[in-house]
């Protein structure tokens, strides 16, 4: 590994199983992690999985690639994968000691820290109510790369029900998602 103030590339996996491997992924794999979109018919957004027609993955894995770049130089690289409902791949990265000493050790001005995520990170869903990656993501990078003067970019590649609003959603529709993100 070499020091993040240089050009070498420092890099790092977590997740399920010691991680996932991009360069070991077979295409059911990389659906499953990065490209398959459930279908969301009130969007007019049908399934897309590269396993159809013969089959379909489960599209459930959460993956999250985080890259610490100045201008076209990679300094740092780390591919997160949710480990459980509790332990979300966000997660993984706000706990990520490499990062954040990659971070502290490299001279602030023109760095950015891109994450991309298969989906936008969770607020007030996934099954806990009291949970919300979102806000857990903004709180860490005051605590951790607004110090050093490194902002954070987030892309997500299917913003799932972003599109939802309550105003045009049913009495079922709320009752059915619970009216705990909804304000009621």
């Amino acid at each position: 590994a070499g020091s993040a103030a240089g050009s070498e590339l420092r890099s790092s996996v977590h997740g399920v199983g010691g991680g996932l491997e991009l360069e070991r992924m077979d295409a059911g794999a990389f659906c499953d992690a990065f490209f398959h979109v459930k279908p969301t018919p009130e969007a007019g957004i049908p399934v897309c999985c590269l396993r159809t027609p013969g089959g379909c993955c489960s599209g459930k894995t959460t993956a999250l690639v985080a890259q610490l770049v100045r201008g076209r130089n990679v300094l740092y690289r780390a591919l997160y994968k949710n480990r459980s409902q509790a332990d979300h791949a966000e997660d993984l990265l706000m706990r990520d000691r490499d990062l954040e000493s990659a971070v502290a050790h490299a001279d602030g001005e023109g760095l950015i820290l891109r994450v991309w995520l298969t989906i936008q990170p969770c607020h007030f869903s996934s099954g806990d109510d009291g949970r919300s990656c979102s806000l857990a993501l903004l709180r860490w990078h005051e605590r951790t790369l607004a110090p050093h003067g490194v902002p954070l970019q987030i892309i997500a590649a299917y913003p799932y029900r972003a599109h939802w609003d309550a105003v045009h959603m049913t009495e079922d529709d709320l009752v059915q998602l619970g009216r705990r993100a909804w304000g009621g």
